[in-house]
C-alpha cells in the first residue's frame, strides 16, 4: 500500500474524477419531467390529502438527486440511491391506487407518506450539511496500489466466486465461519469487481485480467441464477457499470441496453422457473445441480420470451397480486400503522437487543442471535408468520417499519438522524479523495449495500443465512 499525495479538489472534486455536472442535471431534468408527466395521467389516489402527501413524498425522494447533481453536495450519491428506492416500496404503490392497498383507509396512507416524507427529509438535510463542500479532509490518506495488490483483489474475487458456489449448492445452510468467511469474502470481491472495472474504464486492465472479470462475472450471475432471484446479479451490474463509468468518463450506452435487454427476457421468465423448480414450501432454494444450470439458463430466456410475446405467465392472479404486495414496502407499514399501538403496543427496543452480539463473530460467541432474528420478531408478532414458517419464509421489514414498530413516531425520527449521520459521514470522507483509496472503496461497499436493500427481489430468510456471523 502506498500513499496519495494531498487531493486537488479542481481535478478530483467531488467523486474524484472530473465531472460535467451541466449534463448530470439535464439527465435528472428529464427523468423528473417524465415521472411528473406519468405521475399526472396514473395518479388515482383516493383523497386529495394522500395525493398532496405522496406528491410531497414524490418530490422529496427526487431533491437528493438533484442536489447531487446540482454540484450541491458531493462524495458517492449514496443517499440519493436510498432516496430514489421510495419509489418502488412507497410511492408508486399508493400513486397508482394499487390493489395491494385494499383495505386500508386513505387516512393511513396519508400518515405512512408522512413519516417517510419525514425520515427522507431529515436524512437529506443532514447530508447535505455533510457533503456540501467539494474540499477533501485529509492532507494524506492510505490507496491501493494495483500494482501491488493485484493478486489480492484476484484473490477475493475467486474466494468470493468460490463460497457464492459453495453456498448455494453445497452448503446451503451452513453458519459460524463459513458464514463468516464468505460474507468477507463476498465484500472483498464486490471491491475487485469496482477496483478492475475501473481500471477497463482507463484502458489499464490487461488481457488476462479482462478475461478474468468477464469470466468470474458470468459465473457468479450463473450462481445467482439458482435460485431465479435477479437481486445478486443486479448489484453486481451496478457495481460494475459504475466503476466502468467513472474510469472512462463514458456511459457504456450499448451494453447498458443490452444487459436491460437481458434482464428484461429474464425477469418476465423467472415466476414460470420458480413455479417449476422451487422446493414447494421454500422461496428461493431449488434442487438443481450446477451442471444443470446451462440448460436451465436456455429455456429460462425461451421461458421469458414467451411471457413477452403472450403476456402470460404460470402465476395466477392471486399470486401475481401477492408477489405485488411483498415488493410493496408500503402494505407492511400501513398493516404495522394500523395495529400499532391501537391493537399492540410498541415493541420497545426488543428487535435491537440482538445487534450487539451479531456484530462478533459466532466462533467467538457460540450463543450469539441468528443474523435474521428481528425480521421473525416483527413477522410473528404482527401475524404475517406462523411459528412453523419463521425460517422458510420471509417478509421484509425494512429500517423505517422496524424503527417504528419499536419507538413510533420517534423511533422514525431517531433512525432519520442516525442514517443522515452515518451516510454523511461516509460521504464526506469520500469527497475529494483518489478512487482508489481506502475511504472511497468503503463508500463502495456502503453503496452496494444501499443498493441491495433498496431492491425488492429478495431471497427468502434461511436458517444460519449466509449474511450471518
Amino acid at each position: 500500500m502506498k500513499k496519495a499525495p494531498n487531493a486537488n479538489p479542481q481535478v478530483i472534486a467531488g467523486i474524484g474524477l472530473p465531472v460535467d455536472r451541466s449534463k448530470l442535471l439535464l439527465w435528472f431534468r428529464l427523468g423528473a419531467l417524465a415521472y411528473f408527466i406519468y405521475f399526472y395521467f396514473t395518479v388515482k389516489v383516493q383523497t386529495v390529502e394522500v395525493f398532496l402527501a405522496v406528491g410531497l413524498l414524490a418530490f422529496l425522494s427526487l431533491l437528493p438527486s438533484y442536489l447531487w447533481c446540482a454540484g450541491k453536495v458531493h462524495g458517492l450519491p449514496i443517499v440519493p440511491v436510498f432516496a430514489l428506492g421510495m419509489f418502488p416500496t412507497y410511492i408508486l404503490p399508493i400513486q397508482t391506487d394499487s390493489k395491494v392497498l385494499a383495505g386500508y383507509e386513505p387516512g393511513l396512507q396519508f400518515k405512512a407518506l408522512l413519516l417517510a416524507s419525514a425520515l427522507v427529509a431529515i436524512l437529506t438535510l443532514i447530508w447535505q450539511q455533510f457533503c456540501n463542500d467539494p474540499r477533501s479532509t485529509v492532507p494524506r490518506l492510505r490507496m491501493i496500489d494495483l500494482g501491488k495488490s493485484t493478486w489480492l483483489l484476484v484473490t477475493f474475487m475467486l474466494l468470493g466466486l468460490l463460497f457464492q458456489i459453495l453456498g448455494e449448492f453445497f452448503w446451503r445452510y451452513g453458519g459460524g465461519a463459513f458464514s463468516l468467511l464468505r460474507g468477507y469474502t463476498g465484500n472483498g470481491a464486490i471491491l475487485a469487481l469496482f477496483v478492475f472495472s475501473f481500471e477497463l474504464g482507463q484502458g489499464k486492465l490487461g488481457p488476462a485480467l479482462r478475461w478474468l472479470l468477464f469470466g468470474v462475472v458470468a459465473m457468479q450471475i450463473v450462481v445467482d441464477a439458482a435460485s431465479f432471484i435477479l437481486a445478486g446479479t443486479l448489484l453486481k451490474l451496478g457495481v460494475i457499470g459504475a466503476g466502468y463509468t467513472l474510469g472512462s468518463q463514458k456511459i457504456p450506452w450499448k451494453s447498458g441496453i443490452a444487459a436491460v435487454l437481458i434482464l428484461a427476457v429474464l425477469h418476465a421468465g423467472k415466476a414460470d422457473m420458480r413455479q417449476k423448480y422451487w422446493i414447494e414450501g421454500v422461496q428461493g432454494v431449488s434442487d438443481l445441480k450446477l451442471r444443470d444450470y446451462p440448460g436451465i439458463m436456455v429455456e429460462w430466456v425461451e421461458k421469458g420470451l414467451e411471457t413477452l410475446k403472450t403476456g402470460k405467465t404460470a402465476e395466477s392472479l392471486d399470486e401475481q397480486a401477492s408477489a405485488a404486495e411483498r415488493n410493496a414496502m408500503v402494505t407492511v407499514f400501513l398493516k404495522v400503522l394500523a395495529i400499532t399501538p391501537a391493537k399492540k403496543p410498541f415493541l420497545q427496543g426488543e428487535t435491537y437487543e440482538s445487534i450487539p452480539s451479531l456484530l462478533i463473530p459466532r466462533i467467538l460467541y457460540k450463543e450469539k442471535s441468528v443474523a435474521h432474528i428481528a425480521n421473525w420478531i416483527l413477522a410473528y408478532y404482527y401475524d404475517f408468520l406462523t411459528l412453523e414458517q419463521l425460517g422458510r419464509t420471509s417478509v421484509g421489514f425494512d429500517l423505517m417499519i422496524e424503527s417504528y414498530a419499536n419507538y413510533g413516531i420517534f423511533g422514525v425520527i431517531g433512525l432519520a438522524i442516525l442514517l443522515g449521520l452515518f451516510y454523511g459521514w461516509i460521504g464526506r470522507v469520500s469527497i475529494g479523495v483518489p478512487l482508489l483509496s481506502f475511504r472511497f472503496l468503503l463508500a463502495v461497499v456502503v453503496l452496494s449495500g444501499t443498493l441491495g436493500s433498496n431492491n425488492t427481489d429478495r431471497k427468502s430468510t434461511r436458517l444460519n443465512s449466509s449474511h450471518e456471523w
